[in-house]
């Protein structure tokens, strides 16, 4: 009877401790360890899969699931910048009855691509849609959100009429040292030439989308009689910047703080008076590849405030107003995104097979290219009457061939018109002249 009843004492405490196991341990384990993932990498994209698990209990799946949707907020809402944020907030070691200070990480100084962007128009929109104007951003950001994420880049601010974006360094890349040369850096290559591409594949995706096509059909929309039609301005520019949260404990933005942000601000708004929908500064023309610099043109040197030097602006020639080819299917562009390489010399490089990079930039012919930088080269050494006659040559063709003239060869022939096409005394091309506007 005694043997009989300790087995039955060893059978019963191993059915326990398996039950233990599997109803408790294993999915507090398996809790555990999904806790730790999302410590590890906050930014990374937790999937769940039990289709090889028949054992696991309806509530470990709720109680997952739910983790799955909270990080997955944390991440959209916090973004990259956030998720050291959410890192060191995970790991913490501090008491569970003490509250989180999610300001009181220190800010960390990173390289990347800032690119600023803005919707033109906004308070005409605003006043005409109304409530409305809530799906309105939402379907310009899904456009710029979508390509900007495919090309390697992430939204950091989305401002009601304009968006943040970043093509980070890789940290490893800097070690969080300071007045590096970026150029010098072996990623900013790619880098700059995905920044540079995802741009202009919004600046495409602006002119095809169904969603942001259809508010041209709208008569309440028209401006100064003519149909309403979306455009956007582009900044580009390359430089460290501070990442960490600014605010309270009442409400914290993950964000970046730098004059670099600013610098991409400020050309965005001036790619307004060029009359062309992206600017790059000189540091971001610089950290191009050698093919990516050959698609982009020089159209003035000037001093913006904020910048101790004066610098070269320059743009991808972009003609919005034509019927553009469809657009590829988003696992194909990212195919194209991965597999790029910006050292590839290949006559079938990107530049010469990409249907929308090509009929964006047709109408600048390499004739016309070789007019304008004559222009501009003029322009700069002070020979304002040669800087006219090609400069205008420029916009006449243009003209004369439907393009409606060209932005840039304008607003140097208003600069220089105002002046009587002779230099101010004291004229120095390696400053060229001060940035009007922001």
């Amino acid at each position: 009877v005694e043997h009989d009843l300790a087995i039955m004492l060893l059978l019963g405490a191993h059915t326990f401790s398996s039950d233990a196991d599997k109803l408790v341990l294993e999915p507090i384990q398996s809790m555990m360890d999904l806790v730790e993932k999302v410590a590890e990498d906050p930014s990374r994209e937790i999937v769940l899969d039990y289709s090889d698990d028949d054992n696991v209990n309806y509530e470990t799946q709720l109680i997952e699931s739910a983790i799955q949707k909270i990080t997955s907020l944390l991440r959209v809402g916090f973004g990259v910048a956030g998720s050291e944020i959410i890192k060191e907030n995970l790991n913490s070691s501090n008491d569970s009855d003490q509250p989180l200070d999610l300001v009181d990480s220190p800010g960390k100084l990173i390289y990347a691509a800032f690119g600023f962007c803005d919707i033109h128009e906004f308070d005409h929109l605003t006043d005409k849609l109304e409530v409305q104007i809530m799906d309105f951003v939402n379907d310009v950001a899904t456009v710029v959100h979508e390509q900007v994420h495919t090309w390697a880049g992430q939204c950091n601010k989305n401002l009601g009429n304009s968006f943040l974006m970043t093509w980070r360094v890789p940290y490893a890349a800097t070690g969080g040292q300071s007045n590096i040369d970026v150029t010098r850096l072996s990623a900013m290559r790619t880098i700059a030439d995905k920044a540079m591409i995802g741009y202009v594949k919004v600046v495409a995706d602006l002119n095809r989308d169904e969603k942001v096509m259809s508010y041209r059909k709208r008569q309440d929309l028209n401006l100064d009689g003519k149909p309403f039609k979306v455009h956007m301005g582009f900044g580009l520019h390359i430089g460290w910047g501070i990442e960490g949260p600014v605010g309270s404990l009442q409400k914290v933005d993950a964000t970046y703080l730098s004059p670099h942000v600013n610098m991409a601000a400020r050309l965005e708004t001036a790619s307004r008076q060029y009359g062309v929908p992206l600017l790059m500064s000189e540091i971001f023309f610089r950290c191009l590849s050698t093919k990516a610099k050959e698609q982009c043109r020089k159209l003035d040197r000037v001093s913006v405030k904020g910048s101790v030097q004066s610098i070269d602006i320059y743009t991808f020639d972009a003609y919005q107003d034509q019927q553009l080819p469809v657009r590829r299917a988003t696992k194909d562009e990212e195919v194209k995104s991965n597999e790029y390489d910006p050292d590839y010399e290949g006559e079938d490089d990107i530049f010469n097979t990409d249907q929308d990079l090509i009929a964006l930039k047709r109408h600048f012919t390499p004739e016309l290219s070789e007019l304008h930088t004559k222009g501009v080269g003029s322009y700069l050494r002070g020979n304002w009457q040669e800087a006219n006659k090609y400069l205008q040559a420029v916009d006449d063709k243009l003209r004369e061939t439907g393009y409606g003239g060209d932005g840039p060869s304008q607003t140097l022939i208003r600069y220089m018109g105002k002046r009587n096409f002779t230099p101010d005394e004291g004229w120095d091309e390696k400053k060229g002249r001060a940035l009007t506007s922001k």
